[in-house]
């Protein structure tokens, strides 16, 4: 019937992983920086190393900011199991909260989604900067993955540095029993 969809069509694969950006198989691997916070710390900190210090670069040449919504794709050209590295500006870190992530992870669906990606890595925006309560992220995570803002067939990972957050958020999915 037109405009219905099957749940196999629909189905996102979600989960929490904790490793290094160096070790991330992915088409697309999300991340973040605030437009305040220098020197880069994180995951971005780990690509910047990794690319021999290009965000950083950028950040000085003011080609790359962290503004709220700005965006940047670059190729890995090998450096990186991931074939590219997505960086989203997340604005100034005390401004930083729950409907700042929520819009972070929405904008990060929905450029994925015109990429055609089926496999990506997401950072958890924020978590480990902001007391935002690694449920309510998880929980609202799972809510964009039910919208229509991705691709069919994701296979989406949250991306969490810290251990102790990664843990509570694969927790809190497994307790969520919910399929989406």
């Amino acid at each position: 019937m037109e405009g219905e969809r099957s749940t196999e069509q629909t189905l996102v694969r979600l989960k929490v992983m904790n490793q290094p950006v160096a070790r991330v198989q992915t088409e697309v691997l999300a991340l973040g920086i605030f437009e305040d916070v220098r020197p880069l710390h994180g995951p971005a900190e780990e690509v910047d190393w990794i690319f021999g210090g290009l965000l950083s670069r950028l950040i000085l040449d003011g080609k790359v900011r962290g503004f709220p919504g700005e965006s940047v794709l670059l190729a890995t050209q090998l450096k990186l199991p991931a074939a590219k590295v997505l960086i989203l500006g997340l604005g100034k870190r005390d401004d930083f909260g729950l409907p700042s992530l929520v819009n972070a992870c929405g904008s990060t669906l929905e450029m994925i989604a015109r990429l055609n990606t089926r496999k990506c890595v997401m950072e958890l925006f924020g978590v480990l900067d902001r007391p935002i309560d690694i449920q309510r992220a998880v929980g609202e995570v799972m809510t964009l993955v039910r919208g229509d803002l991705v691709s069919q067939g994701l296979d989406l990972s949250l991306l969490v540095s810290n251990s102790n957050k990664a843990h509570q958020a694969q927790q809190y999915l497994l307790a969520a029993t919910v399929t989406v």
